[in-house]
């Protein structure tokens, strides 16, 4: 990333923001590298640790791993029917339903028996057993196995046509840009972070957007 990048260049110079983009960027008030880094998470998601699927509860949002067991279409039996893609993923401890409302053919294609998945999202009770509706999920192989976050995830207000991962990877490269360099003034005096111990303002942003596993998450979103 170029370090002559400031807190008031255009977002159109980071990767990944065409005129397009930035056109929905501008309706959640994001057009300069200081308006993302301002735009603050209201809250976060836990996907430090992978969590058996034996020990999945109800309620709970949870990042997991296993393989494809099955993979079938179904239909729903109430009102207009509707095709569902149903999918049983299971590990050493036990295995819970995926179920998809929406998916295409690539998608029913890549979700076949045999696959390894890594899957995030939220349990709920199903039908006969836990399941999770239409869970963040990434395929794993020798080659593209990802490593497991070391600080949480944040979730950021977004409005149709801004995803989470674009709002997420456009504050990853914001965030280098203070590492690398000062975009941002501090508004509080050097003397004043050493008396109080506070963060600069750099080290603030960094945290609340990227806090450890272990950080306080009803102060960072009060």
């Amino acid at each position: 990333m170029e370090n002559s990048l400031s807190h008031s260049s255009h977002l159109t110079q980071l990767k990944g923001v065409g005129p397009k983009v930035q056109e929905k960027l501008s309706k959640l008030g994001l057009n300069v590298v200081q308006d993302v880094l301002f735009h603050l998470p209201y809250r976060y998601e836990d996907r430090t640790h992978i969590i058996s699927i034996a020990a999945l509860r109800h309620g709970q949002s949870a990042l997991i791993e296993g393989t494809i067991e099955s993979a079938n279409i179904a239909f729903t039996r109430k009102g207009k029917s509707r095709r569902m893609l149903i999918v049983q993923l299971a590990d050493a401890s036990g295995s819970v339903t995926l179920r998809f409302f929406y998916f295409n053919r690539q998608q029913q294609g890549a979700l076949v028996v045999g696959t390894k998945l890594r899957c995030f999202g939220d349990v709920r009770y199903g039908v006969s057993s836990l399941e999770i509706v239409h869970p963040e999920y990434s395929t794993i192989t020798s080659q593209t196995t990802a490593p497991i976050e070391k600080s949480l995830t944040p979730v950021y207000h977004t409005v149709d046509g801004v995803s989470q991962i674009l709002l997420r990877r456009l504050s990853e490269q914001c965030l280098e840009l203070l590492s690398l360099n000062t975009v941002l003034p501090d508004y509080l005096t050097s003397n004043l972070f050493e008396q109080e111990k506070y963060y600069s303002l750099s080290n603030a942003l960094i945290y609340v957007h990227r806090p450890p596993a272990d950080a306080h998450v009803g102060q960072l979103v009060e």
